[in-house]
Order: structure tokens, then sequence, then C-alpha cells
């Protein structure tokens, strides 16, 4: 058991250490750490709202259980925000920050996966636009593909 591991304190100490090592341009990976966050709010979301003692969450949404899909889901959606990959999220929390999965939380999940991937991409781009490309990135602006190198990766598909 970790007590302060999804509290404000740490969600706080984990953004600004964030924060100061990307702006510093130091090598770091922002994954874990998204993952964190992610887990960290989503923990936050399944406390719900008490004011004066009394919880405003409706009383099916809390639990141990949900509690741990919602911190399942939040990794999940960390980590498609910061490689833009909604299956790559599910995939990660699937394997690495859960000890239950069904199909309804794989859909929930990939919903969410997907809306943090577009956020993130158009917070990336100033929310000015997606290009048409979608989350297909090349370091340099003139690179790009031809169709047919991409019959060596549906080789590779065919024969996996």
């Amino acid at each position: 058991s970790m007590p302060q591991a999804f509290t404000f304190r740490t969600w706080l100490s984990r953004s600004l250490g964030l924060l100061l090592v990307t702006s510093a341009g130091l090598f770091a990976g922002t994954e874990g750490p998204f993952a964190h966050l992610g887990g960290i709010v989503a923990a936050g979301f399944s406390d719900g709202l008490i004011i004066n003692g009394k919880s405003l969450w409706p009383i099916i949404l809390m639990g141990h259980r949900n509690r741990c899909e919602l911190i399942s889901q939040g990794a999940a959606m960390g980590v498609a925000a910061a490689f833009g990959a909604p299956v790559g999220g599910i995939l990660f929390s699937l394997e690495e920050a859960s000890s239950f999965w069904s199909k309804s939380l794989t859909w929930r999940a990939f919903l969410g996966t997907m809306i943090a991937a577009v956020m993130a991409k158009l917070t990336k781009n100033g929310f000015t636009k997606i290009t048409t490309s979608g989350f297909i990135e090349f370091p340099d602006k003139d690179v790009g593909f031809e169709l047919w190198e991409l019959g060596s990766f549906a080789l590779l598909a065919v024969a996996t």
C-alpha cells in the first residue's frame, strides 16, 4: 500500500517536476509521469466532490472497484496523451496498471484515450488545427513516405 501515491501533494510535485525537467530540455521520459498524473486525476474523480462532509458523487460510482478502474483509465489516458497512441495507452494500462480487466472497461478506456490523444495533439498545435496526416509525425516537414514502402509492413503483418 502506498498511501501518498494519489494525493494532491503528489500531483503538484509530479506536475512541477515534469514542467521543470521538460522546459529545461533535460533528457527525461515524460511517459511515466503522464501515466502517474492521469492516475492521480482519476483517483481524485473517484473520490468525488465533498462539501460539508457530504459526497455529491453518485453512490454507484464510488467504491474500491470503481476507484481501481478509474485509476487504470487515467493511466491509459496519460500514456495516450504522451505518445498520441490511444491503443498503446490501453495496452499499457492492461499490462501494467490493472489487476482486473473487463470488456466494458476496454470501451470506456478507449473513448478516454482517444479524447486524451486528440486533446494532446490540439494542445501541441495551439488549438488551431489537426493535420491531415493525423498522428503520424516526422521530424522533418519535407519527409514523407511512399505507398510502396508500406508493403514490407503489410508482409510482416501477414507473416505474424
